[in-house]
């Protein structure tokens, strides 16, 4: 598939896919990908961007790395 063969999509319609509003996606676009069609700054999204997008959002955050008691009231030397 080519670049020309893909379909672009509005920030109303992602805002329709991802069920929120046009001002989350507007808040959300220096995190995702996107381009910008015309001089005027119109935004579009290909649909690889769309499956990008929903990749960063169901990415879950590492699980807190547990550390060993060190240091704890019990072992210092008084």
């Amino acid at each position: 598939m080519s670049v020309f063969d893909e379909r672009f999509i509005t920030v109303q319609e992602l805002a329709g896919m991802l069920q929120t509003t046009p001002t989350v996606i507007y808040n959300r676009l220096y995190e995702w990908p996107h381009m910008r069609t015309t001089a005027n700054g119109i935004i579009r999204f290909r649909e690889t961007h769309v499956e990008q997008i929903l990749e960063l959002m169901t990415k879950r955050p590492a699980p807190p790395v547990t550390r060993p008691n060190v240091g704890t009231r019990a072992r210092r030397n008084r």
